[in-house]
């Protein structure tokens, strides 16, 4: 049984390849795409889940922002509880109900971001062209596989076991892994301590001029206390931990570099919404010190959290040692489009 199992997810995803074959071909065949007047960076992967995006983009975000302009985050907002369209302003306060926890994250960590949320990006990005905003670079969150909107940039983000893994649904992938040949960058993200195993010049088609292959780091920074925004570089003793994401372990991991010790770990699903019986399971957590990712905090309410415990966010960051070329790459096209 289970054999006849793995076999019809193994069909599944040969038709699944074939239809995102056809797919790119008629895309390939059809241009018109929507274009915009300012710098038009894609940030994406051709993996589900967990293949380290959002720190790529909050780096970008945080690079555009330090030459002097006006970043745009173009995003469907996973995990938001409506459909609209949503144009929210750096002076603007939102929730994650309403643009998603990922995109409230990175508005929090970046005060002068606009946040363009809704499932069509080319009408966000024509909503935001009518803004006339002063020099603004347009990010467009996980959008590889969107290829309605024309980009500058196209920056593919890819797990350090992208070798390994199968198509959707037998895997997490959602396109064969040679289909990064339409990427200008491809970044291998890696964890603190691993093998940098991510090696996918082997399967890109000789007779295209290959993206870039750059390595980067996530590391985890710091702890920062959910009550009173204290930081903490190392948590000495027993840490307990819950999330709800698309990789736990790396956020395990990541969090024993930063702890004396990994008691309980509650693994919730990606993007997943706090109910009192998870509140409950939560507070039972018997470690003095309880930790969880960034992501998580968004969609807690610390008022349902026992106030008699310590509970902590992990801070993770991109190195930004390993990207001076990308970096470069995208400063000297936001000269080019605005001079």
């Amino acid at each position: 049984m289970k054999k006849l199992f793995h076999l019809l997810l193994s069909l599944l995803s040969i038709l699944y390849g074939a239809a995102i074959q056809l797919r790119n071909h008629w895309y390939d065949y059809r241009g018109g795409y929507t274009t915009t007047t300012g710098p038009t960076i894609s940030v994406g992967g051709i993996s589900a889940g967990g293949t380290g995006k959002t720190p790529m983009v909050s780096h970008i975000i945080s690079l555009v922002s330090r030459q002097g302009y006006t970043p745009v985050l173009v995003t469907r907002g996973y995990g938001r509880k409506e459909n609209k369209h949503r144009i929210i302003s750096p002076e603007e306060s939102t929730f994650y109900a309403e643009v998603g926890d990922e995109p409230l994250m990175l508005k929090r960590r970046h005060p002068s971001l606009w946040l363009a949320v809704g499932a069509h990006r080319s009408k966000n990005l024509r909503a935001m062209e009518e803004k006339k905003l002063h020099r603004p670079v347009y990010i467009m969150d996980d959008g590889f596989q969107h290829r309605q909107v024309a980009r500058h940039l196209d920056i593919v983000t890819l797990p350090p076991n992208i070798r390994t893994d199968k198509l959707i649904p037998a895997g997490k992938m959602r396109e064969p892994l040679h289909n990064i040949s339409r990427a200008t960058h491809c970044v291998c993200m890696n964890n603190e301590k691993r093998t940098r195993s991510c090696t996918p010049t082997q399967f890109l088609p000789t007779q295209k001029t290959p993206p870039q292959i750059l390595s980067a780091t996530i590391t985890a920074h710091h702890w920062v206390h959910t009550r009173d925004g204290r930081k903490k570089t190392y948590i000495p003793g027993t840490v307990d931990l819950f999330s709800g994401i698309a990789r736990p372990q790396r956020f395990k991991k990541s969090s024993l570099n930063k702890s004396g010790k990994i008691g309980k770990h509650i693994i919730f699903s990606d993007h997943h919404t706090y109910r009192k019986c998870d509140y409950k399971r939560i507070n039972s957590l018997s470690a003095e010190n309880i930790g969880t990712t960034e992501k998580d905090f968004i969609r807690l309410d610390l008022k349902k959290l026992d106030f008699r415990k310590n509970f902590w966010y992990l801070y993770t960051q991109v190195d930004t040692r390993e990207l001076l070329s990308l970096d470069k790459a995208i400063i000297e096209l936001c000269e080019e489009t605005h001079e």
